[in-house]
């Protein structure tokens, strides 16, 4: 099983997809954010964890 992820920001409050205004969107860097939080360096490469 797989699943995709998409990730945004938007100043409109959404209850349905359906309503979405793909203008509202608030461009954001989540890649910075998320390597931030995790602690990784620009340039890191991401090492995967078998399970």
């Amino acid at each position: 099983m797989s699943w995709d992820i998409i990730l945004f920001n938007s100043s409109q409050k959404i209850n349905s997809i359906e309503e979405i205004d793909e203008q509202a969107f608030i461009q954001t860097d989540f890649d910075s954010i998320i390597s931030e939080y995790f602690g990784s360096k620009e340039g890191e490469e991401i090492k995967e964890i078998d399970s």
